[in-house]
């Protein structure tokens, strides 16, 4: 079920099906949405379609209107109904919003002995809003991708969070103890494994498309990506490292990695259009806040 992330000869398979049996453990996300991904892929379905679909689901269709409505959005008109929400929003950015609110409801409520939940996902919104602006900053043809893909490239650390607790604790130790990476930290202490390991095969668990599992898996190496996700991933490292700069929320270890030289390249990025990013997503820290309480 799920394609091993590294070499068999840097853990063991005894490490391998220990990671598989407690993830197949983790709740599934809902079926419906499931089925709103697949109708959204479907260049055949209509808004109807996916409107009809998402009004199935109460609590989903009523945070999608109430994060329409917010300031994150900005739109002058109330938007009222999930057709014409569709229909304003547009088909990517709806089955973003139904994606996000399930992802939350799965992950975002759980304790945490290591890192505070409600930092982790400022930082993970605004790691979206930053992946948003900058893709259309680059010209990226899907802001929405981007938008998921930042919001999502962490879930990692929360399932390990969840589901390997004492070794979390002995990761969290080590930041204390020396200002390191966090990723870094998380092979060490468990034989190789880090959240952008885990993510990707919660992504798998989880039916992501190929895309997304990219961007999680090579947030912090985009290089490594495979040729068809190397740019989402670039957004998403330079998203990530922007996010910490700004300061919003946390990514559980107070380092600001350096941005790679090569996602620069790829993104032609230079230090004028960093700075413009580190702008515009200041300006927007209170309605990512905004965000994370509707979603919440």
């Amino acid at each position: 079920m799920f394609e091993q992330a590294r070499t068999e000869s840097q853990f063991s398979e005894h490490e391998i099906k220990r990671f598989m049996a407690r993830l197949k453990d983790l709740p599934t996300l809902p079926v419906i949405v499931t089925r709103i991904m697949q109708i959204a892929k479907d260049e055949k379905s209509s808004a109807k379609d996916l409107g009809r679909m998402i009004a199935k689901d109460q609590s989903i269709s009523s945070r999608i209107l109430r994060l329409a409505n917010s300031a994150f959005y900005g739109y002058s008109r109330t938007i009222t109904s999930i057709p014409q929400a569709v229909v304003v929003l547009g088909f990517e950015t709806v089955k973003s919003l139904a994606l996000s609110a399930s992802v939350f409801d799965v992950l975002g409520r759980s304790d945490s002995r290591f890192f505070d939940r409600e930092k982790f996902w400022l930082h993970s919104i605004g790691c979206a809003k930053a992946c948003e602006l900058l893709a259309k900053q680059v010209r990226y043809p899907d802001p929405e991708t981007a938008f998921l893909a930042g919001l999502l490239h962490d879930i990692g650390k929360v399932v390990l969070d969840r589901i390997f607790p004492e070794e979390y604790q002995q990761v969290a130790n080590s930041i204390r103890e020396a200002s390191r990476p966090i990723v870094e930290v998380e092979k060490e202490v468990l034989l190789g494994v880090g959240h952008d390991d885990v993510g990707f095969w919660l992504g798998q668990h989880w039916k992501f498309p190929p895309l997304l599992l990219e961007s999680i898996h090579h947030h912090h190496h985009p290089e490594d990506s495979e040729p068809h996700g190397i740019l989402l991933a670039s957004l998403v490292h330079v998203g990530d490292s922007i996010t910490r700069k700004v300061g919003i929320g946390s990514g559980g270890d107070p380092l600001v990695p350096n941005i790679r030289l090569n996602s620069r390249k790829i993104l032609n990025l230079d230090d004028d259009a960093l700075l413009v990013l580190s702008m515009n997503l200041s300006k927007e820290r209170a309605n990512i806040e905004e965000f994370l309480q509707v979603l919440g």
